[in-house]
């Protein structure tokens, strides 16, 4: 994907994740991280998720009232995905459990022990499956990028 059409399109979701919060009252589907995690496993510069985590971290800020707690969670996770990509051996798994991961851990830790919310597994679960089934559409329509010198 071209790098200069990430940015536009990672603020486009930072405003659909911020009406739709508005709207509903909660973000079943986090759109801008599942638009954080197809980027993470394309090995962009440093300086793109930088600024999608800014932008998550105002999200948060926005929605939360703090940052605190996206960050304990997504820097060591970001981490620990570029240095599983680095190691593993190439899979298509890798965006969903890292995805995963990051709503489980906001669903099931962060929100109970940060935010006083009672932990509820039905929710989290759906919030699990719905953010997997964003992964999937990102990743099949999302293009990867060009092949060889072909235009």
């Amino acid at each position: 994907m071209n790098y200069s059409k990430i940015l536009p399109i990672a603020t486009l979701f930072l405003f659909l994740d911020i009406s739709i919060f508005t709207l509903f009252g909660n973000n079943i589907a986090a759109l801008l991280l599942c638009f954080y995690t197809i980027i993470l496993f394309r090995r962009p510069k440093i300086t793109i998720l930088a600024f999608i985590i800014f932008l998550m971290s105002v999200q948060h800020f926005l929605l939360y009232g703090q940052i605190k707690s996206l960050i304990i969670y997504l820097i060591p996770l970001s981490f620990l995905a570029s240095t599983a990509q680095k190691h593993l051996r190439k899979s298509n798994t890798l965006p969903y459990l890292f995805a995963a991961l990051c709503i489980a851990i906001d669903g099931l830790a962060i929100e109970p022990y940060i935010f006083g919310v009672k932990i509820n597994f039905g929710y989290t679960f759906c919030k699990i499956c719905a953010n997997l089934l964003v992964v999937a559409i990102f990743l099949k329509f999302l293009p990867k990028g060009k092949l060889g010198n072909r235009l």
